[in-house]
Parts: C-alpha cells; structure tokens; sequence
C-alpha cells in the first residue's frame, strides 16, 4: 500500500501537530504523525455539542402539541431505536448511545392526557371524580396522537427503527399500561415507572383482563415494572399487578424492579435507566467465553438466538450484543479459524455502519491475533483495517481503537 497516500487521506491541515522527532525512523514516524492527526481532528470536534436537541410541533386535534427530539450527534442507521417519553424531559434521559432518538412530549393538563375518561358511576368525592370536575380526562386521544401522528412522525424524520419503547411515569406510568392492554402493537417495550396504579386499578385490572381474550397479541413484548421502596402504595399497586398478569398468563417478558431507599421523585430516572438496560443491554446477561463452542458463524446465530429469546426483551443484533460477539471474533482469531473471520468481518460490514462503536470493537478483536498471522494473512487483514479508516469514522472513535502495530506494518510495506 502506497503509505503517502495513505497519510494524505487523515491529513487535516488546520491541524498540525508540531514536526516529530528527526531521529525517528520512517515507520514510527508515519504511524505518529496519522495519530496526531486524529487526535487533532478529535479535540476540533469536542467544540460541538454531542447530543443534539431539536424542537417541533404537531397538530393535535387542531391545537399544536410540543415535542422534544434528542439523539447522539454521531446517530447511526442500523438498529436505530426510537422511545417515546411521556410528560418527560427527554434530555435527561439520554443514553449516550449511537443509535437512539428519544421523543419527549411534554403536556399542559396531565390529567387529561394521561388519565381514562371518568365513569359515569364515580363516587363524589374520589380522585377521578375530582379531576372530572376540572378537566376532562381523555388518555384515549393521546393515545390516538401517537398512533396516527408521532409514530409516523419519527418514523419519516428519524427511522426505520429496529425498536420502539414507550416509557411512562407515575401518571405517565399508567397510560404506558394502558396503551399497553389496548393497543399492544404500537410498541415493542414499554416501561411503566412508579405508575399510579392507586388512582383506579379496577380500570386497569379490567381492560387486562379484556386483553387476555387476546393473549397471541403479547407474545415478544416486554414491560418493565418499576417502584421506589418509600412509595408504598405504588410499589403494593405494581407487585399486584405483576401477580394480574401471571394469574392470566399473558405472555409478556415482565421485570419488576424495587428500588431500595427511594421515594417517587427520585424513582423517574431511575426507572427508566433501568427499563433500558433491561431492555437493551444484553452483554449484561451474557455467558461467559467459555460457553461458546461455535466454530461458525451460523452456529454462533443459532446460540445467540435461543440464549436471547430466553432472557432478552430484543432479537439477536451485533449492534445490542456488541460484546458477545467481540467474544467469539477473539475466538476465531485465536484458533486462526480465518474462514469464518472473513465471514464475520462480512457480516458485520453488512449489519453496522463502519463509523459505529460497535464494528470498531469487532473488527479489533478479530485483529487481536495479527502478529501471529501468516503473512499473507496480515497483509488482508492490515487492508481491511486501513478501509476502517478510510471510512471516516469519527476522530474519537480512530483514536480510541488504533491499532498501532498494523499502522507500522502498512508503513513498512
């Protein structure tokens, strides 16, 4: 490879570094010069604001409804997911990961918006029959407003998306479980956190049982249950409510989550961050290295697949399950299994995007083995990696999986 071309394509002349050290040989100082670049261009880049915040309106039954989008300035395409908060600041909520766009929609009245309409035979003198009095509670109609407007919405702006996931809480908590029980479709995951269960749980209880006519409709969806141990009655409300649905055998991937010493105002995040991981971050229940006895790549979809459908809210995705398959990339390159490397490499320039955390992580540990390689071996594999670079990932992302020994050797040959 043609190393003057090579250093001519990171070259960022606004940035250079000063001159290197004259005594060094060629190849050291080719290898210094592209990492300076690179650190260069990422301390240019840490100027601009990493998470990216917009504003926008829809209509809403003739009125305009505020959203908050906010997402990873570096969002990447493949397995994007999208969540929807309601009644939320969707920025405090931001994950840090590349492919995530997360909706708040914040709302004026959220008695109306969140809360059943009131039954006709309300007791004077009960919550609902108080806030009757005040407003007009209709949850039913945001629930339409996502279905026919914000869905689609995100979906043209922002998707496709591999994942949708609706998180909801306190008030918020009890419209996820009753959009949930009457329109299960919209969402994969939903994440009811310290939901009101205490306002009407007869409601609640009674459109689950409708929904249980219909049990089909749930299988593969997941709810996350969350409460703070200093919010009695909520904590009392999810835990029955968890027994509801396995006393009826809805088929939902159900976690319920008490967090000790916390109260409600301190459970909002805290629900949430742990419906994502939950969710999400299947690395967290993850076996270990020496559990995987795939040779092949189809072998290792094979166990992926049944371990997930165990354990896990989402379907088998290099871009969710990045460590796993970190694993058996380091598997292969120690037995030199180099067939299936290629397949590997093949499969994950096919399923992420080049700039992603994620294929840096498997392509570096599929090179984890590069000096013991045969040369012929190396010289593929140096080119494979000098393309990752090429592809332009983002400077912090070079920086951090650079690969020195193969910059050395593209320098030398």
């Amino acid at each position: 490879m043609n190393i003057n071309k090579f250093l001519a394509i990171f070259l960022v002349s606004s940035f250079l570094s000063p001159v290197l050290a004259s005594d060094a040989d060629s190849t050291l100082a080719a290898r210094q010069q592209i990492e300076a670049n690179l650190i260069a261009q990422y301390k240019a880049q840490q100027t601009q604001p990493q998470i990216v915040e917009e504003i926008d309106f829809l209509d809403r039954d003739g009125s305009l409804q505020p959203i908050t989008i906010v997402y990873n300035r570096n969002l990447v395409p493949n397995n994007r997911v999208l969540v929807i908060a309601m009644d939320d600041n969707a920025r405090v909520l931001v994950t840090g990961v590349e492919d995530a766009v997360i909706i708040g929609v914040p709302m004026a009245d959220r008695i109306r918006d969140l809360v059943p309409p009131t039954p006709v035979d309300a007791v004077e003198g009960s919550p609902e029959w108080e806030d009757g009095q005040i407003t007009d509670p209709d949850s039913d109609a945001m629930i339409r407003f996502i279905k026919d407007s914000l869905i689609p919405y995100a979906e043209e702006n922002y998707g496709p998306f591999f994942h949708k996931v609706l998180f909801g809480y306190s008030l918020g908590g009890i419209f996820t479980l009753q959009t949930l029980m009457t329109e299960p479709q919209l969402f994969d995951s939903y994440i009811a956190g310290s939901p009101s269960l205490w306002y009407r749980y007869n409601y609640y209880e009674g459109i689950t049982i409708a929904a249980s006519q219909h049990r089909e409709q749930f299988a593969g969806k997941c709810l996350i249950l969350s409460a703070g141990e200093d919010e009695p009655s909520i904590s009392v409300g999810t835990r029955n409510y968890e027994r509801l649905l396995a006393g009826l055998e809805i088929p939902l991937i159900t976690h319920h989550q008490r967090n000790m010493e916390t109260d409600h105002g301190h459970n909002r995040t805290l629900s949430f961050l742990y419906g994502w991981d939950r969710i999400f971050n299947t690395d967290d229940i993850f076996v270990p290295v020496s559990t995987i006895t795939a040779t092949t790549l189809t072998e290792f979809h094979e166990f992926m697949d049944g371990w997930l459908d165990r354990t896990s809210c989402v379907t088998n995705s290099p871009m969710r399950s990045v460590s796993a398959y970190s694993l058996f990339a380091t598997k292969l390159a120690t037995e030199q299994n180099f067939e299936e490397m290629r397949v590997l490499l093949s499969y994950a320039k096919d399923n992420m995007p080049a700039q992603s955390r994620s294929f840096a992580t498997i392509q570096l540990s599929l090179l984890s083995n590069f000096t013991n390689m045969p040369e012929d071996e190396k010289r593929y594999w140096a080119n494979a990696y000098s393309e990752f670079l090429e592809s332009g990932p983002a400077p912090g992302l070079a920086v951090h999986f650079i690969n020195k020994e193969i910059i050395e050797y593209l320098a030398a040959n």
